[in-house]
């Protein structure tokens, strides 16, 4: 047994004295590695660029962005984004505007505000055009965002 699997099976006896931020962590290592190997399979039984390959590497960046590595999750999202501008399916906007979002975010906690404007700029642009099939609550956070300076 691995050590991760005994500190698993040990937390569900009750035996485990780890703080709840590992388990925390050991679960997203692990849907991290789920995600991956599912668009590994992806990637062989479907031909590439496209939607579900994308929505695939969006959530790695949505776990990633989670567990703190910033640049693993800006990383994704945006190779997230560029594949959901290749494919060109209708409501994939929604999604870009999602990734958009979230790395208007990473900029900002990076302390990069000009980069963190510009992206969130591109979302509500991209929101604006949407109208009523998009985030409605992204759209309005980008909206305050934006007109707060951020």
């Amino acid at each position: 047994m691995s050590k991760q699997e005994d500190a698993v099976k040990s937390y569900k006896d009750g035996e485990s004295n780890l703080p709840p931020i590992c388990l925390f962590n050991f679960v997203l290592l692990s849907l991290t590695l789920l995600f991956v190997t599912a668009l590994q399979i992806l990637l062989r039984v479907v031909p590439g660029n496209n939607k579900r390959i994308a929505s695939t590497i969006q959530k790695i960046g949505m776990i990633q962005f989670r567990a703190g590595n910033l640049e693993g999750a800006s990383l994704h999202l945006q190779k997230a984004v560029e594949i959901y501008r290749k494919d060109g399916e209708e409501l994939i906007e929604s999604d870009i505007i999602s990734c958009l979002f979230v790395i208007g975010n990473i900029h900002n906690v990076l302390n990069q505000k000009d980069k963190a404007i510009g992206v969130w700029a591109e979302a509500l642009e991209s929101s604006n055009e949407l109208g009523s099939k998009g985030h409605g609550e992204i759209h309005r956070t980008l909206g305050s965002l934006l007109s707060a300076g951020a």
